[in-house]
């Protein structure tokens, strides 16, 4: 997944749900599996930093069954 600026995206991890995606991080001194990073807004805890793969499309997010409304 390749998010646009200001696309939504779902969140999988705890808390969970919508967020707007804001820019893509990569960093060189993590571990291959913490290397890539969103930057990313969400309602409830604001702009963060998290490793991209706790993030998937809108269309991922319906076909895993979560409620995501009518966006």
């Amino acid at each position: 997944m390749k998010p646009e600026l200001g696309e939504l995206i779902w969140m999988e991890c705890l808390p969970g749900g919508l967020c707007v995606f804001l820019e893509h991080h990569v960093k060189n001194e993590t571990h291959v599996s913490d290397r890539y990073y969103y930057k990313i807004y969400h309602a409830m805890h604001g702009i963060q930093k998290m490793p991209d793969y706790y993030f998937i499309s809108l269309d991922e997010a319906r076909e895993h069954g979560y409620n995501i409304g009518n966006v």
